[in-house]
């Protein structure tokens, strides 16, 4: 009985474990896409920003069309 106590608590335990690292891995993988999604927006605005000082764009337009800081897009000329 006591054996049998002991192997159903460890595999509740080990339970609980595989479900934790489940959960993890699940708020990872959205992280993970969340930023990946804000990482391609932030490129697109530069590549953007990049076209709009090649056509003479001043850089006060662009930032307020891109949303993108003044700095860079002056690091971007």
């Amino acid at each position: 009985a006591i054996y049998s106590n002991y192997t159903r608590e460890e595999l509740e335990h080990n339970t609980e474990l595989e479900d934790a690292r489940d959960e993890g891995e699940a708020k990872g993988e959205i992280k993970g896409k969340i930023e990946g999604k804000i990482e391609g927006k932030i490129e697109k605005a530069q590549e953007t920003a990049k076209a709009m000082l090649e056509e003479n764009m001043s850089i006060e337009l662009i930032s307020r069309i891109t949303k993108l800081p003044i700095k860079e897009i002056e690091k971007l000329k």
